[in-house]
Order: structure tokens, then C-alpha cells, then sequence
């Protein structure tokens, strides 16, 4: 129940400080729009290179760590087994083998 209220609360905020700035900016210079324009371009022109850097970071990041991912879920199908024929140790060998190898290719 707050949060619609909020929200209207936040919206009737954010557009009188719009308001506000926009009456002060048209009071004061009108030179200042243009550099409105040109700082909200450049920042929108870094934001969308940097975009595409960072999928590509987290795309390879979920690469790097299917390997971990993928042999976590291995000792969790054959926990039983492994308990059975008392082959824990090997696999937390493994495991831990699997996430040094990880960490190492991300460090380097």
C-alpha cells in the first residue's frame, strides 16, 4: 500500500527539481543548454561503449565459471556414490582442483 505512494511522491519530487532546474537555466544562460546537451551525449556515448564491454565481461565470466559450475553439480548427482565407495576425498580433490584452475585463468 506505500508504495504507490511513494512512487507518486518520487515522480511529483523528481519533476519539480526538473521544473526548477529547467525555470533556472532559462533565467540564467541560455549558452548552458548547450553544454546540457554535450555532457548528456558524451555520458550517453560512454555508457553505451561501456555496455558492450561489460556483456562481453560477463558473457566470458559465465564461461570461465561453467567449469566450477558444472562439476558442483556432478558431486551433487554423485554424492551418494561418492559416499558409498568412500570417494569423497577424490571428489573435493577435484572440485577443489576445478576452482583453483578457474581462479588461476582469471587472475592471468
Amino acid at each position: 500500500m506505500e508504495i504507490p505512494k511513494a512512487m507518486s511522491k518520487l515522480q511529483s519530487v523528481t519533476f519539480g527539481m526538473l521544473l526548477d532546474f529547467i525555470m533556472a537555466t532559462i533565467g540564467s544562460s541560455q549558452w548552458l543548454w548547450m553544454f546540457i546537451f554535450i555532457y548528456f551525449f558524451c555520458c550517453y556515448t560512454v555508457q553505451r561503449y561501456y555496455m558492450h564491454s561489460m556483456r562481453e565481461f560477463v558473457r566470458l565470466t559465465a564461461i570461465s565459471n561453467s567449469p566450477v559450475v558444472q562439476s558442483f553439480e556432478e558431486i551433487l548427482n554423485g554424492i551418494l556414490l561418492g559416499r558409498l565407495f568412500t570417494t569423497q576425498s577424490q571428489l573435493q580433490r577435484s572440485f577443489d582442483h576445478t576452482v583453483d584452475d578457474n581462479f588461476i585463468t582469471e587472475l592471468s
